[in-house]
Formats: C-alpha cells, structure tokens, sequence
C-alpha cells in the first residue's frame, strides 16, 4: 500500500522561478503536501516522474484493492465449496472404512469357523487312524506265531546203580 494517502492525483506544477513542485492532496477536505524540486536542470524530469510514480501506485493499489473486494466473494464460495467438498471426502472414507471393517470381520469370521472345521476333521482323521494303527497291531500281532517256551530237559532218573 502507498505510504502516501491521496485523494486526488499528484500534479507537478512549475514555478515561477523555473523549480517544480509536486502537489499531494491527501484529503478531499484539502490537506496538501507539496514536493520541491530546486534543481532547473532536473527538476521537470523529476517532478513528472514523482507524480507519475505516485498516481500509478495509487491506480496500481485502487486496482488490487478492487480485485480483492471483488475476489472475496468468490473466495468465500470457493471456501464454501472446498468445506463442502471436504465434508463429502471424509463422509465417503468412513464409509469406506466401515465397509472395510465389515468384510475384514467376515473373513475373519470365515477364517475361524475354517479352522474350527480342519481341527474337527484333523481329530476326526486321528481318530481314524488310531483306530486302523490298533487293528494293524492286532492283526500282526496273530500272524507272530509264539515261539514255545524251552521244555525243561528231562532228567533221567540216575540211580546209583546205573553208575556202577
């Protein structure tokens, strides 16, 4: 922004003296500044450019100020419309993260009642074999012929006079 409050453009005035001098109205009520340039030599060249300066930043700052006004509106709409847009983003992604919760729970729910049925069917299994291993055993056991047990020799009756 202008340090240089004006309410009418900044003219440069010669005088009588060949100096110029640039006049500032900063209020409409009619408080002015005014800059001189002493130099004759330089001194139009300058005061021109001065006042040039001063009335181009004041268009330049009417001009950003207009913009902005004009922008504001605009700016509330577009905030209005990103909130908007934002509250729907994070509406859509509970949503997606409830239904991810739901089926992470199905399949787990699934993947327990699988397990539940290959414990049931492992043990079923086991069973099984248990039973088939007992009439393997048996059966193999009745097919051993039992080795008979030693016979005592028998022992004659020695007499003393078989001896002799």
């Amino acid at each position: 922004m202008s340090n240089v409050p004006m309410s009418h453009p900044a003219t440069a005035v010669k005088n009588s003296d060949g100096t110029y001098t640039v006049r500032i109205q900063h209020t409409v009520e009619g408080s002015i500044t005014e800059v001189d340039f002493k130099n004759v030599l330089f001194a139009e060249v300058l005061a021109n450019a001065y006042a040039a300066m001063l009335n181009g930043q004041a268009v330049v700052e009417a001009k950003v100020d207009q913009i902005a006004s004009d922008a504001a509106p605009a700016l509330a709409d577009a905030k209005a419309d990103i909130k908007k847009l934002l509250t729907e983003a994070e509406a859509e992604a509970q949503k997606l993260i409830a239904a991810a919760k739901l089926e992470a729970s199905e399949l787990k729910t699934e993947a327990e009642a699988f397990i539940s049925e290959a414990k049931t069917e492992a043990v079923k299994l086991l069973n099984e074999a248990r039973t088939e291993a007992s009439k393997l055993i048996k059966e193999a056991a009745a097919k051993i012929e039992p080795t008979p047990a030693p016979t005592p020799a028998v022992k004659s009756a020695v007499t003393e006079e078989d001896e002799a």
